[in-house]
């Protein structure tokens, strides 16, 4: 094996390292309709595609789970991309800091949309979010994380944060 395509063989599997990383495999109770995730099927040559959940792609994530194959197990039919700032976009919230959490000890980047009053903490190493009302009437720059949070939920992904958010009564519609 040559120097070069050694270094190419390392460069692909730090790739693959890093790839792997911004994705997890779904637990079952984590399918319902609406549920983005991605789904391959290695028989018939396929590459990862980003599915939005239905009643049969539901079927078959439970048909993948209770008919185990050897030869193409669950983790490598279904995969989840981890909630990033992309997805916090596509929800439209900008970005306006991040900054080290003293009391979690790990960083944090802050969403805002000014359309929902609304700030959100993202915890990305704990797939934690806080959520915060913006109330202008206090203070029309700062909004008070004490008085108005919602603290410490679990959204490891876009899907569960657009389900929070609709549960707290924010519609998509709305933003």
């Amino acid at each position: 094996m040559t120097e070069l395509s050694k270094n190419t063989e390392l460069q692909q599997s730090c790739i693959t390292a890093v790839m792997r990383s911004a994705f997890y495999t779904p637990t079952l109770e984590e399918f319902h309709v609406g549920f983005e995730c991605e789904w391959q099927c290695k028989i018939r040559n396929e590459t990862w595609n980003k599915q939005i959940c239905d009643i049969d792609l539901i079927n078959i994530a439970y048909d993948a789970i209770e008919h185990a194959d050897e030869e193409e197990p669950f983790e490598e039919q279904f995969r989840v991309k981890y909630l990033n700032k992309e997805d916090f976009e596509n929800l439209n919230f900008t970005r306006e800091f991040a900054t080290m959490s003293d009391i979690l000890k790990t960083g944090c980047e802050v969403y805002k949309n000014d359309t929902l009053n609304l700030n959100i903490a993202h915890y990305k190493e704990l797939n934690k979010i806080s959520i915060c009302t913006i109330d202008f009437s206090k203070n029309k720059t700062k909004s008070s994380w004490d008085e108005n949070q919602v603290n410490l939920i679990t959204a490891k992904n876009k899907s569960e944060l657009q389900y929070i958010l609709i549960r707290l009564g924010f519609s998509q519609a709305d933003a």
